[in-house]
C-alpha cells in the first residue's frame, strides 16, 4: 500500500514501510546517520502478539506527513509522522480489530471495517456499530470462510460490502442501508471491488459488472430493493407504538411491503402491503404516489407496544424509482419498569 512518499507491506505482526520516494528500499531496523535516525529512511512496525489485516491511507495532520490506519486482528492503530522515527510509533485508537481485511476501507478520513464482533463499525470521533439492529443477524451468521471473503469499497459517499450473493449498502449522507442481491449468473460477488470514477465488481467466476446509473433496467425486469431504518425508540423506559406508515414515491408497477421490526425478538413483524398504482393510490398528476400502508383487510397496519422498532420496506420496482419521503405514526405510552417496594 502507498502511503504518501513510501510503500507500506505487511506479513505476520510486521509492517515495513519503505525509505522516502523509494519504494524498493526496506530495512528490518531504522537507519541511523551521526547516532540519529534518518527521517527519510526505511523502518518497521512490530506488533507484539497481532496479526496485521489491511493497511490504507488517510491525509496526513500536517503537509509533508505519511498517515495511514492499520488494521490488526486485535485493534485498529493510527500511524503518522513526518519521519521514519515517528512512523514506527502507531496510535491504538480503537480496540476492534477484523477477521475481514477486504472489508477495511475510508470515507472523508473516517474508518469504515468488518470489526471481530462481525459488526460494521465506523470510527470518526466515536465507535458507531452502523450494522447494529440493521444488517446485524446476517453478519453473525457468517461463517469464518465468509468473514474472510467479505469485501469493502466507499464510492458515491457509499459503503459497498459484499457478504456472500448479496452486496449492502451503507449511505452516509442518509445514514441506512440497502440490499442488491445478485442475478442468479453472478454466483460469487467476493472477489474485489474497483472503486474510481466508476464502481466495477469483479466476481471469481471472471466476470466485471459494472454498477449502473439511476434509470437502468437490467435483465429485462423489475430490480429487487430493500431497505431498513435506524432504531426509534422513547429513551428505552417509554414503550412506543409505531401505527401508520406512509410514503411519497415515483408510481410504477408493483407494490412495496412495509414490515415493523421490534425489539422484542418473539414478536412477528407485523407487515402490510403499500401499492405504488397510481390507479389504486392518490396521484396528483405528476406521477407521484402517496399513501399510507394497508393490511390484507385495508385496514391501517400496526403493531403492539414495544421498546423500540425500525421500519423495513422491501419489494420489486422498476428503472428510475424513488422514494421521496416516508412517515411514520408514533405513539408512546406510560413509563415502563416496577415500583421498589
Amino acid at each position: 500500500q502507498v502511503v504518501g512518499g513510501r510503500l507500506y507491506v505487511w506479513t505476520g505482526g510486521t509492517v515495513y514501510f519503505s525509505s522516502l520516494n523509494n519504494p524498493l528500499r526496506f530495512r528490518s531496523f531504522l537507519e541511523f546517520v551521526d547516532g540519529n535516525p534518518d527521517i527519510q529512511g526505511a523502518g518497521t512496525i512490530n506488533f507484539r502478539g497481532e496479526v496485521i489485516q489491511n493497511v490504507l491511507p488517510i491525509s496526513g495532520a500536517y503537509s509533508g506527513a505519511e498517515s495511514a490506519y492499520i488494521w490488526t486482528d486485535k485493534g485498529l492503530y493510527r500511524d503518522d509522522g513526518a519521519d521514519s522515527f515517528q512512523l514506527t510509533r502507531p496510535r491504538k485508537i480503537a480496540p476492534y480489530g477484523t477477521k475481514s481485511p477486504k472489508s477495511c476501507a475510508v470515507y472523508n478520513n473516517e474508518a469504515v471495517w468488518v470489526d471481530t464482533e462481525s459488526q460494521v463499525r465506523t470510527l470518526s470521533a466515536i465507535y458507531d456499530p452502523i450494522s447494529d439492529m440493521r444488517i446485524k443477524n446476517v453478519l453473525l451468521a457468517a461463517s469464518d470462510a465468509e468473514l474472510a471473503a467479505m469485501q469493502g469499497a466507499i464510492w458515491n459517499d457509499r459503503y459497498y460490502l459484499s457478504v456472500g450473493t448479496s452486496i449492502y449498502v451503507w449511505d452516509f449522507r442518509y445514514r441506512g442501508w440497502s440490499k442488491f442481491t445478485a442475478p442468479v449468473s453472478f454466483a460469487s460477488l467476493n472477489s474485489g471491488f474497483i472503486a474510481r470514477q466508476k464502481l466495477f465488481i469483479t466476481t471469481s467466476a471472471g466476470r466485471v459488472i459494472e454498477y449502473d446509473k439511476p434509470g437502468i433496467q437490467d435483465f429485462s425486469s423489475d430490480i429487487a430493493i430493500a431497505f431498513r431504518t435506524s432504531e426509534y425508540t422513547n429513551g428505552y423506559f417509554y414503550p412506543v407504538h409505531a401505527g401508520r406508515v406512509g410514503l411519497a414515491a415515483t408510481t410504477g408497477s408493483g407494490s412495496l411491503t412495509v414490515k415493523r421490526i421490534t425489539r422484542d425478538c418473539s414478536a412477528t413483524p407485523t407487515s402490510a402491503v403499500l401499492s405504488l398504482s397510481s390507479t389504486s393510490a392518490r396521484e396528483n398528476g405528476g406521477q407521484i404516489v402517496w399513501r399510507y400502508d394497508q393490511d390484507s383487510n385495508g385496514n391501517p397496519a400496526g403493531h403492539r407496544e414495544d421498546w423500540a422498532f425500525s421500519i423495513d420496506v422491501t419489494g420489486d420496482v422498476g428503472p428510475g424509482f424513488k422514494v421521496l419521503s416516508m412517515v411514520v405514526e408514533v405513539h408512546t405510552g406510560n413509563a415502563g419498569g416496577a415500583d421498589v417496594a
